[in-house]
Formats: structure tokens, C-alpha cells, sequence
């Protein structure tokens, strides 16, 4: 009865964030093994009672003003003990008295429902310390069952989990979003907040987690964290991607009701979610679906609201539209727009905008806004695209930084060489012969390629004229 559980507890015992408190419930469930199980219920509550201090005192070093005057209050009462010892003694069982209080009430480290787990077993550890007050001639006796329903209750309710866990987890999260040294990016984000509140989440702190966040973007409820909404996304990421289940759940049944009788404003935002988790759209109320539809296909650009526009091109129903919009911003706008959202819906459109580049300092930046952002993403016939337009625009061509370019292009899309060798040599003959006779300009693509086994530095040009200097206006002498 007892050996089928032996291993699930060991696994929780290790999972038991403070060292010391791992080592009192390790006592309990050894006591457990071996039938002592009065014994093992008392072990649990020392745990229990140890782990709290031990988590109040963790917060007072970090400057809980609550926390610091409930441990300047337990630290008087233990320096009394050689003076006074009656009253230590009398001053410490009132705060054991009150401990559970103060860690549901004041520190919110135990919800309503983890309090009365906690409340069975501080009073089953009374009857088995003191079996006086049971009654007369009667002797408390437990059960395996209710030992192990309190040592699991221990242990998942309170003594794996981080010292925050109700109010103060959330604003130590806004306080992390708000520092500049919060992660950038989202596998740096998903790793910060799992070890630092996913790990050992409750469930009802995932629930008031995700409410806090969508009300950030959706209400703009925390004004201190507009202009944070790229963070705020990240952490909805990470919080599905660890607690799938429970944020399906939650968003499910929060996101329709926070969307009831929204703004324009208010719905724009909303399109933020759609990059979270494409399944918001279909979260979201037909009347919510209907209103955003309209949205996009009226949208004029808006550099305060095309991050959140741009969204949609997450679901398919509602890409076209976006698409069609698209058309009518101007190249500065559609810089924007690509460099902030590559789909690839729009790679067509930004390789023809960079073969038209009227001269070398606009060829350089279309490539930064117009090609860069979607090479992780180009097939064969985007890069044969890039090339060809390179190899038709002397303003390319001949612009001072195409030569690193290039070469960066070749080495991030190495991988698609078999399709596109051909293509390569072209264009690297074509500068050769036009432009860099002595090839001493694009000797980082000559490089490069030749690593590849797809080109030979001292292969021998065709060109007899000397390349064109760049103006200072930007354009080869003669160029139209």
C-alpha cells in the first residue's frame, strides 16, 4: 500500500524550492515509509511552519515593509529565549497561532481552498502531539492516505512555490517589464519568466496572470507599461507555451468578455493577440470578428497602429484584406510596414520596390527595410529575384555597402546554393566585368563563394574598363 507512492514522493520532495524545508518534509515522508505516520504528520506541519517564516523572510530581504515587521516581530520574540524564556515561548505560539493567517491574508501564499488544507493539518498535528486533548482514552490514529494527502497538500500548495504568488507576484512582474534589462527576445522571455514565476505557478495565479496582461493590452489598464506592448505579447507567449492548457482556458472565457462593447481603439489592440495565439480570432465574439473585419479593410496607415494592424496577417480570412490595404501606403510606409512584419505575402512587392532604387544611398536602405528582414524566409526564387534586380540596377550594384550585403545574403542562404549557384556566379561575373575589373571590391562574396566550391578568386575578368566612382550625389557618373 505504501511502496506504489514511494517514487512519485521522492519527486516531490526534490521539487521543494528551499533546502532546509526539503529536508524536514524529506523527514516526513522517511516517517512515512516506515508506518510512523503521527510522527510524519508533525514533520509535515514543522515544514509547513518553517517555509512560511522562511518565505516571509525572503521577501523582508527584498523589501517587503509587511514582511520586514512580521520578521522584526519573530526575531524579537527567538532573542528573548535566554532572557525570557516563558515569554519566547509565549510570543512564538502566537505567531505559529497566526502563521497560517498571514500567509493566506497578508502574503496571499495560500488561496481560500489551500488554507483549509493547511488548517486539517495543523489541527491533525495537534491531536498527534498532544493526544490529551483528544479525549480520554481515546488515541489519535492516521491513516497512509491522510499522510500522504498531507504531505502532497504541502508540498504543491506552499513549499515548491516561490515566496510570490497573489498580488506581489504581479507587480514584481510589472516591475520586471518596466526595467530596461528585460529580455528582448522571445526565448530569452519564455526562460526569464519560467524561472522566475512558471515553474511552480498555482493555477489561480496563471489565471489572474493572464487577466492582468490582456487588460495591459486590450485597456491599456497599467499606463506605466504603454509602449511595453511587444514585452507584454512575449509573455502571453511564454505563459502559453509552458501552461498550454490553462491559458486555452482562460483566454477562452476572458478574452470575448473583456472584448464586450470595446472601442475601435480598444479593438486595434485586441489584433496585438492575434500574433500570441492565431486561436484568439476565433475566441473573440462574431460581433468582435465582424467590427475588426471592417477595421482592416478601411485601415489608412498609422505608425502608432500598424504594429497591432499588421496582426492580422496572422489569419487567413483576414490577410487579403490587409493585403489590398497595403498597396496604397507609400514606399515609407510599406518600409515600415516590412521591416516590422516580412510576411511573405509581401515579398514580391518590396523585390520589386528595391530593382527600382534610384541611387546608391536608396538601394542601400532598401535592402536593410525591404530584403533584409525577409531572407530567413526566402526560397530559391526570391534570392534568383534579389539577383537578377541587382544585376539590372547599377545604383545597386555600385553602391558602397551592396558588396557586404551581398555577401551576407550568400552566407544566410547558403542552404538554398543548390538552386541558386548559377545565379550567384551571374551576378558576381556581371560586377566583375562591369564594375570591379580588379576585383578588389567584392572580394568578401568572392570569398564566400569560393568556400563554397562555386567560384575561383584568380578566375580571370573580361571586363577592360575601369569601375565607376560613387558621387557625391549618390549615383554613378552618367546613371539615370
Amino acid at each position: 500500500m505504501l511502496g506504489g507512492n514511494l517514487a512519485d514522493f521522492e519527486e516531490l520532495v526534490l521539487s521543494v524550492r528551499d533546502h532546509n524545508s526539503r529536508e524536514y518534509i524529506g523527514e516526513a515522508t522517511a516517517n512515512y515509509r516506515s508506518r510512523c505516520f503521527r510522527s510524519a504528520i508533525s514533520a509535515t506541519w514543522v515544514a509547513v511552519t518553517y517555509d512560511i517564516i522562511s518565505k516571509i523572510r525572503e521577501l523582508s530581504l527584498q523589501g517587503d515593509g509587511q514582511a520586514r515587521v512580521f520578521i522584526e516581530r519573530v526575531d524579537r520574540a527567538i532573542s528573548l529565549r535566554v532572557a525570557n524564556p516563558a515569554e519566547s515561548k509565549k510570543q512564538l505560539q502566537a505567531i505559529e497561532g497566526e502563521l497560517l493567517t498571514a500567509a493566506h491574508a497578508a502574503f496571499e501564499f495560500l488561496t481560500d481552498h489551500e488554507l483549509r488544507d493547511m488548517e486539517r493539518l495543523r489541527d491533525d498535528r495537534h491531536l498527534c502531539a498532544h493526544p490529551a486533548f483528544a479525549g480520554e482514552d481515546y488515541l489519535f490514529q492516521s491513516t497512509p492516505e491522510l499522510v500522504r494527502m498531507h504531505i502532497v497538500h504541502a508540498i504543491s500548495n506552499l513549499l515548491q512555490h516561490p515566496p510570490i504568488q497573489g498580488k506581489s507576484a504581479l507587480q514584481r512582474l510589472k516591475n520586471d517589464l518596466l526595467r530596461p534589462s528585460f529580455p528582448t527576445t522571445q526565448t530569452t522571455v519564455s526562460e526569464f519568466l519560467d524561472e522566475r514565476y512558471l515553474k511552480h505557478i498555482k493555477l489561480g495565479l496563471i489565471d489572474s496572470l493572464l487577466t492582468v496582461l490582456l487588460k495591459v493590452i486590450v485597456k491599456q489598464s497599467e499606463p506605466d507599461l504603454i509602449g511595453k506592448e511587444e514585452a507584454v505579447i512575449m509573455s502571453l507567449i511564454a505563459v502559453q507555451r509552458r501552461h498550454a492548457a490553462p491559458f486555452a482556458e482562460r483566454m477562452r472565457h476572458e478574452l470575448p468578455r473583456l472584448c464586450d462593447g470595446c472601442t475601435d481603439d480598444d479593438l486595434i489592440r485586441v489584433m496585438r493577440l492575434l500574433r500570441a495565439d492565431r486561436r484568439c480570432w476565433s475566441w473573440l465574439g462574431k460581433a468582435s470578428q465582424i467590427r475588426i473585419t471592417e477595421i482592416v479593410r478601411g485601415y489608412t496607415f498609422g505608425a502608432t497602429t500598424i504594429d497591432a494592424v499588421s496582426s492580422c496577417l496572422e489569419i487567413d480570412e483576414l490577410r487579403p484584406l490587409f493585403s489590398t490595404r497595403a498597396t496604397s501606403f507609400s514606399d515609407k510606409q510599406k518600409q515600415v510596414l516590412y521591416t516590422r512584419n516580412p510576411n511573405a505575402i509581401f515579398m514580391e512587392d518590396a523585390i520589386k520596390h528595391y530593382a527600382e532604387a534610384g541611387s546608391f544611398r536608396v538601394a542601400e536602405e532598401l535592402f536593410e527595410t525591404m530584403i533584409r528582414p525577409f531572407i530567413s524566409a526566402y526560397r530559391a526564387d526570391n534570392i534568383k529575384a534579389v539577383l537578377h534586380a541587382a544585376m539590372a540596377n547599377s545604383q545597386i550594384y555600385c553602391a558602397s555597402e551592396t558588396r557586404v550585403q551581398m555577401a551576407d545574403l550568400f552566407e544566410r542562404t547558403i542552404d538554398l546554393l543548390p538552386d541558386t549557384m548559377p545565379d550567384w556566379q551571374a551576378f558576381l561575373t556581371h560586377v566583375l566585368d562591369r564594375y570591379d575589373t580588379e576585383g578588389r571590391i567584392y572580394t568578401e562574396l568572392q570569398r564566400r563563394m569560393t568556400e563554397a566550391g562555386i567560384w575561383h578568386i584568380s578566375a580571370p575578368s573580361s571586363a577592360t574598363t575601369p569601375p565607376p566612382a560613387e558621387s557625391e550625389g549618390g549615383r554613378t557618373p552618367g546613371a539615370s
